[in-house]
């Protein structure tokens, strides 16, 4: 079955960094934008087969897109920091290395580190 996602694209001094929109995740990097977006199907579909292994159903996410306009001093700006932010719906932000790969053992100390409980 075939399912449209949203990727979305961040590059990063070192590559690209890659996610699905639709579903919070489904993230990778790549040394190049094509080599960046060929893992991030690559990594949909691992986590696609994860999912049905564990009886577990695709998360899929209506989304509304806008553009949005925050005033942000200078000096809270990276300047080439080592960590994404992920920050959840109620409010809480999670640190997380930069990586190459996401696997099961940094998804699930992510969750913990959130306070959530680990999926995976």
């Amino acid at each position: 079955m075939l399912k449209k996602f949203t990727a979305c694209y961040q590059k990063l001094e070192h590559g690209y960094m890659g996610s699905l929109l639709e579903w919070p995740g489904v993230i990778t990097e790549g040394d190049n934008l094509e080599d960046c977006r060929e893992l991030l199907m690559e990594a949909a579909n691992e986590m696609a087969k994860m999912f049905k292994d564990d009886g577990m159903k695709i998360p899929y996410t209506s989304l509304i897109l806008e553009p949005l306009s925050i005033s942000v001093a200078p000096e809270c700006l990276p300047e080439g920091g080592r960590h994404s932010f992920y920050v959840h719906q109620d409010g809480r932000a999670t640190a997380v290395k930069r990586h190459n790969i996401f696997d099961r053992i940094s998804a699930n100390k992510t969750c913990k580190d959130a306070g959530l409980q680990p999926i995976f």
